[in-house]
Parts: structure tokens; C-alpha cells; sequence
């Protein structure tokens, strides 16, 4: 058996690393040159047995001083894990107890066993599996015999030397150490393999923030106290560890200290039942950034997902044996590659939950012949490593996307004020809607990729517009087929979609298609050999797919897309990223710039072509005039409001007068006309955000109708009259009096009068 030298693997351990290969020679030459002083100073310490942590987080700096110290932690981490590979037993497991999570006192410990290891593959889902066991049981707070049952039942299922097994003071004596080395490290939050700006044990600093501001009899020692954090601190880890934190796990968060409150000896002036829920609720809320929610895929850091990413597969690739051509530019942009694949997969099955298995057993067919395109295997082993990558993609917590469908059909906001002003009839009101169905509308909305259009459905149009709009048939639901289907270049279940008609958004989509894959086509990557040419092949389908990713990225926020020339810069930067991990040759470089600009005029018609689809005639018009295109969105939705306001105060009036209502007291009067004029904001609100659209393009005499409808609901105002509405009133009085003294222009209308009252409440 080779023995290696420590420079040697401090060498080795450096070129795998990302900062490492995308340096300049002369920059990689002293990254080397600090890595070698780094193995005589850890000589030296080995000799003389020393705590050598210091020495390489030292060196650890010098090879990059501008990361973050978190960053940093977990680079000397890895380093640490790498050197105990290769047997060199310097570290002591006091001194990095200390700096490690569970997961690596675990790894350590293992390789201290007498193991004989034969299916390496077999080993590392065990392994996997029992960490994520172990962090589960340390988090929950388990007791200790639990935790050694499990860890004893482990040890029994490893090759371990038979004489060991059968020995029970040896298995137990194992258990014993791993559980003492255990207790020093902190719970691992399972939910939580990597987050952003997350500060150490924030969970326990806020509850110890919390119990010391409680009005405690003085009687309470800090002993008990702290016992107190620590049984609180159980409870809400294991709330936490749900991945999809819900409301409804908030109000179960809110019990279980209201329980806790109940027991704990508080002053007897502030031990009522409503100052505890009061305390409660005050850490619930200090709580709520400390807690894990399931993201939206927009709302989602892209840099934690990559580093998800990235760690899942750096550990896979370690164990597939890639060429040694692999180890240049090319291996960033195919990884990419798959993993965007991945992230996209997971995303497709949220939406199409019926179609789980299938997908699932179609992803691994596409690693599969992914990993062959690359290595070059055809055999089990391929299998193998298809199904280990398979098992670590599951575990990485994925940001999926709500079905539009869900957010369609979820319970509105309005309907959700029930208990304050009224029961509403919001069935009946759903019910009236979609019986007329005729609310003037864009149409699409906006805010759309390809995914959501693919379940997102024309709701409401004018019956004239149906039959009569070239553009009718935009929204049926294989549109974005074409670019499925690119972004999957291995998927068949794409390829078999209908050919577009000529001026439908399909038609526009099939047109880019080609032209973007025809400029990746073109790039000039080197593919002088098979190799080459198969690692070129891939390196252009990943820089296509980040293309069309990107493109319906930036068009789903409004702010981008409706700015044109922001959008280019955000592309633009998008390209250069893309093609800097090529090799840049010098023919690439000839052509670089031709091909972005290239690029970028074809994405910026192709968004406008797009929009065609989704803006009114009158509004093209108003963009065709000259009118900065965001300036004109910002417009039409400033017309919208005013005209919501204006009609608030018309169907207030409008109710009053058809159910005769009277009351000789002006304050209730003007208190029920506001309580009417809330409700229907209330309403015009809900059914704009619900189906995407301004207020302008619903149809009066049917929204008339519905308001009507939900206005029967309102409590008429009686002797309970709240001061504060009175105040309201009487504050809106005094702002009238005030305005009709301005100098204003006459009025031009009803319409006009009740706009500019409906601006004084606003004002008021």
C-alpha cells in the first residue's frame, strides 16, 4: 500500500477546489506554494504533537482572504476530512470536536473502525442514512438510550471485523465514545444543510432573550431557568424540522409555550390568561426568522440552491471517475447543465404530481446516459452511480412551485375578514362570477415562464374578443412544449408536440428556439477528438439552457420586463457568465462580443413579441407613440386605481339609495357609507389580484352586481359606533371643509365628484 506524502495530498485536495481552477497560473502557482508550506508546518506539528487547527485555518485564509469567516469554517472542514482519508492521524478529536458538526465527528469515528468495506456504495447510503438518524434523535433531545440503541444497531449492520461484532464490551464501548464526542457538538437542524445569514444558535439566543424579559417571581434560580430554555428549545427544533412551516405550525409553536407559561412561575398581577398568550405570541413573532419556510421558486436565493448543488455533487463525482480532460472549463458548464435538469425536474413534479414515478425513473435513465456520454461506461456501475445520485438530488430541499390552479381555488383575503365586518356570501359571489363570465381582460397575464403556462388558462374574456381575436388560442396548454423540450435535450417525452400555427406565442417560442440554438451551435469550442467533441456538444446545451432560463426569469418580474434596457444588462451579464467558463480561445474571443450582441437583439424581439400577445391594443398604441414602455405600464396601473376609488363611493351611494336605508344620524350615516366603500375595495382588490389583472378591464355591470350582492352582508352601524371610525369621519369633515377652499378646476362629472370626494377619504 502507497503511503502518500502530506504535500502530496494538500496538492491534490487544492486542484479539485473551484477557487483553485478558476485562477490564473500565477495565482495558482502560489495557492501551491502556500499548501506546501502548510504540509511542513502540519510535519512538524506531527512530530512534536501539537493542535494544528490554527496552522491551517491561517494558511486556509492566505488562499482566499476575501471570503466570509463561515465560508472559511467550512473550507478548513472539508480539508480536515480530506487529510483523515488518507490516514494522517495528527488531529486530535478534542481539538476539532469543537469546530465540527455531528455529521463529521461521525465521519471520524468510522475511521477509527475495523471496517471491511467492500460495496463502497452500499457503505455511503448507510452511512448518510445513519447521520441524518443520529441529527434527528440529537435535535429532538432524545434520551441517551435511545440514542445508543441506534447507534449499536448501526454498528451491527457494517462490515465489521467479525471477533469485534461478537465482541459486546467492544460494540458498547464504541457506542459510548461516539455518544460522549456527540454531546459537544450543537443539534443539527436537518432542514437545513445550508442558509443564508442565519446566525449561530439563533433559535436559543431569542428564547434566552425572551424568558429574561418574563415578569418571574425573584424566587426563580437560573438554574431553572436555563432547564427552561432548554425544554423550549426542544419543543420549537422539533416544530422546525417540519420543511413546509405553515401557519398551522405556528399556532401548534403557540401552544406549546403556553404551556410552558403555565408552569413557570410568573408575577401574580401578570399570570392572566391573556398576558400569557401575549408572551407567547411576542416569541412566536421573534421567532418567525429563525424558523424554515418552503420558499417559492421566485423567491428563493439561487446561490443557496447552487451550493446545495454543488456540495451533493462534488461528493457524487468523487467517486465516478471522470477523464483527465474533464478537469477544465468544461466540467462547470456540464454540471450545470445536469443540474439544472434536476432543479427543473423537481419543479415539473410539483406540478404534475400524478406524473411522479415515471419522471422520477426518466431522470435516472437521463443520468444514466449522461454519465455514459461522459465516462464512457455501459455496465451496472453506471446504474450504480445513476442511483446514488438519484438518492442525494431527493435530499436537496428544492424551492417548488405553487400551482396556479392552488392559488386560484385558496380561500381570498377578503373572505378572510369575516369576523370583523360580516359574514360574506363569497360563494355566492364566485358563483355569479363564473356564471357571466365575461369580465373584460388581457389576453394573458403577466408574470408567466413556461411552467406556469402550462397550467394557467384564459379565465375571463369578452365573448365578441373569443371568436374573434387572431390570438385566440395563445393559452392552450403545450405553449412552451419547444422549450421543454430544450431544456431537457435528452428527454423523447417532449418531442412529439404538434408544429405551431403562424401567430400564435407556440410560433414565436419555435422560431427562438432555433435561432438560440443555432448561435450555441456556432460558438467555436474545440472538438478535435471525440472527447472534445462530446464535452463541446454539452457545453453548448448547457449555455442554451441557461439562455431560455434565464430569459423567462427576468420576465417573470415585472420590473425587468417592462424595462427593456435593464433587461438586456441582466441577460448580458447572464452570457458573460456563461461563456467565461469556456476556454477562451482565441477565436471565442474574436467572436464573443458579435455573438452577445447577436444574442441580446433576438431575446429583445422575442420579448416584444410576446408582449404583443399579452398588452391591449390601446396600450401597444401608447408604446408605439413613443411612450417609455415601463412609464406606460406604471400609467394604465395609476388609471386603474383611480377608477377603483371612484367606484367605491358610486356603489356605496347606490346600495343606500336601493335598500332606502336612512338614518338621522349624519356619523352612522357617513360610518355605514365607509363600512360599504371598504367592503367593495375589499372585493375589487380580491378579484384583481386573483385573476391578474387591473380594474379597468373588469365589466362594470357585472362587478355592480356581485358588489351588491356581498354589501347585503355589512352590519349597519347601531349604538356600538367605534370612536375610531367616528374619529375617522369626522377627520374626513375637516379635510373637505379644507379642499373647498383650493382653487380646484369644476367638476366634469358625477364620476368626477366622486373621484376627488374618494381622494379627500384617502387624504383624511
Amino acid at each position: 500500500m502507497r503511503h502518500f506524502k502530506i504535500e502530496e495530498v494538500l496538492l491534490e485536495w487544492l486542484k479539485r477546489r473551484p477557487f483553485y481552477k478558476d485562477k490564473t497560473p500565477e495565482v495558482r502557482q502560489h495557492q501551491e506554494k502556500i499548501m506546501k508550506e502548510l504540509g511542513n508546518k502540519l510535519k512538524a506539528g506531527i512530530d512534536k504533537n501539537p493542535n494544528p487547527d490554527e496552522y491551517i485555518i491561517e494558511y486556509i485564509r492566505k488562499l482566499e482572504p476575501k471570503q466570509n469567516e463561515d465560508i472559511l469554517q467550512n473550507i478548513v472542514c472539508q480539508l480536515k476530512l480530506y487529510l483523515d482519508k488518507f490516514k494522517f492521524k495528527h488531529f486530535n478529536m478534542e481539538s476539532i470536536k469543537k469546530d465540527y458538526d455531528s455529521s463529521d465527528i461521525i465521519e471520524l469515528w468510522l475511521n477509527n473502525l475495523p471496517l471491511n468495506i467492500i460495496d463502497k456504495n452500499l457503505f455511503n447510503i448507510q452511512k448518510a442514512q445513519f447521520i441524518e438518524s443520529i441529527q434527528q434523535l440529537k435535535t429532538l433531545g432524545c434520551d441517551s438510550s435511545i440514542l445508543k440503541k441506534a447507534i449499536l444497531v448501526f454498528m451491527k449492520s457494517l462490515p465489521i471485523d467479525l471477533d469485534k461484532k461478537e465482541d459486546t464490551q467492544y460494540m458498547n464501548q464504541e457506542a459510548s465514545n461516539l455518544m460522549e464526542n456527540l454531546k459537544v457538538t450543537p443539534s443539527d437542524h436537518v432542514a437545513e444543510e445550508i442558509t443564508e445569514n442565519k446566525p449561530k444558535n439563533g433559535i436559543i439566543n431569542t428564547i434566552s432573550e425572551w424568558v429574561h424579559s418574563l415578569p418571574v417571581r425573584s424566587e426563580l434560580c437560573p438554574k431553572e431557568l436555563h432547564s427552561f430554555v432548554d425544554d423550549m428549545t426542544t419543543i420549537i427544533n422539533r416544530i422546525a424540522m417540519d420543511a413546509n412551516t405553515t401557519e398551522h405550525s405556528y399556532e401548534e409553536l403557540q401552544k406549546e409555550i403556553v404551556k410552558f407559561l403555565r408552569r413557570c412561575p410568573l408575577e401574580s398581577e401578570q399570570n392572566t390568561e391573556n398576558d400569557i398568550t401575549s408572551m407567547a405570541k411576542l416569541l412566536v413573532k421573534s421567532l418567525e426568522n429563525c424558523l424554515l419556510r418552503n420558499k417559492r421558486c421566485t423567491e428563493s436565493n439561487s446561490v443557496t440552491v447552487y451550493a446545495l448543488q454543488e456540495y451533493q455533487f462534488d461528493c457524487w463525482l468523487d467517486n465516478l471517475g471522470l477523464p483527465e480532460t474533464f478537469n477544465n472549463g468544461y466540467k462547470e458548464v456540464a454540471i450545470n447543465d445536469l443540474a439544472g435538469d434536476i432543479v427543473d425536474r423537481h419543479k415539473y413534479l410539483e406540478i404534475n404530481p400524478n406524473a411522479k414515478e415515471n419522471e422520477l425513473e426518466h431522470l435516472k435513465y437521463q443520468i444514466f446516459k449522461w454519465i455514459n456520454k461522459i465516462v464512457g461506461e455501459e455496465n451496472l456501475e453506471t446504474i450504480t452511480h445513476a442511483d446514488d445520485l438519484m438518492r442525494r438530488i431527493k435530499k436537496i430541499p428544492v424551492p417548488m412551485l405553487v400551482r396556479p390552479q392552488d392559488k386560484i381555488q385558496a380561500r381570498s383575503s377578503f373572505s378572510n375578514t369575516q369576523n370583523r365586518t360580516g359574514t360574506v356570501d363569497s360563494a355566492a359571489a364566485q358563483f355569479s362570477l363564473r356564471a357571466q363570465n365575461n369580465i373584460d381582460t388581457t389576453t394573458s397575464p403577466i408574470n408567466m415562464n413556461p411552467w406556469q403556462q402550462v397550467y394557467l388558462q384564459q379565465f375571463y374574456r369578452k365573448p365578441a374578443e373569443a371568436s374573434s381575436s387572431p390570438h385566440s388560442d395563445v393559452h392552450q396548454t403545450n405553449s412552451p412544449s419547444n422549450l421543454s423540450n430544450a431544456s431537457h435535450s435528452h428527454s423523447s417525452s417532449y418531442s412529439q408536440s404538434r408544429l405551431p400555427d403562424e401567430g400564435t406565442k407556440e410560433a414565436v417560442y419555435e422560431k427562438y428556439q432555433k435561432i438560440f440554438k443555432d448561435r450555441c451551435n456556432a460558438l467555436p469550442i474545440d472538438s478535435s477528438t471525440p472527447e472534445n467533441a462530446k464535452l463541446a456538444d454539452l457545453a453548448k446545451t448547457a449555455i442554451y439552457n441557461g439562455i431560455i432560463k434565464t430569459f423567462f426569469n427576468l420576465k417573470a418580474d415585472p420590473e425587468i420586463e417592462n424595462d427593456y434596457g435593464y433587461f438586456e444588462l441582466m441577460l448580458e451579464e447572464k452570457l458573460d457568465e456563461l461563456l467565461d467558463v469556456l476556454p477562451q480561445s482565441l477565436e471565442l474571443l474574436k467572436q464573443r462580443h458579435a455573438w452577445k450582441v447577436d444574442i441580446l437583439t433576438n431575446a429583445i424581439d422575442m420579448l416584444d413579441q410576446l408582449h404583443n400577445f399579452s398588452d391591449r391594443p390601446s396600450f401597444r398604441q401608447r408604446v408605439r407613440n413613443k411612450f417609455n414602455r415601463k412609464f406606460a405600464k406604471e400609467l394604465e396601473l395609476e388609471q386603474c386605481f383611480l377608477l377603483q376609488q371612484g367606484f367605491l363611493a358610486e356603489m356605496a351611494d347606490a346600495f343606500i339609495l336601493e335598500t332606502n336605508y336612512k338614518e338621522k344620524d349624519a356619523l352612522k350615516a357617513n360610518i355605514y357609507k365607509k363600512r360599504l366603500m371598504k367592503k367593495v375595495d375589499e372585493l375589487a382588490t380580491h378579484l384583481a389580484k386573483e385573476h391578474n389583472v387591473g380594474f379597468r378591464f373588469f365589466n362594470k355591470n357585472q362587478l355592480t352586481r356581485i358588489a351588491m350582492k356581498v354589501l347585503e352582508q355589512v352590519p349597519k352601524p347601531g349604538d356600538e359606533v367605534l370612536q375610531e371610525e367616528a374619529e375617522e369621519i369626522q377627520l374626513g369633515d375637516e379635510v373637505e371643509k379644507w379642499y373647498k377652499d383650493l382653487p380646484t378646476k369644476p367638476l366634469v362629472n358625477d364620476t368626477d365628484g366622486l373621484l376627488r370626494k374618494r381622494m379627500m377619504d384617502l387624504l383624511a
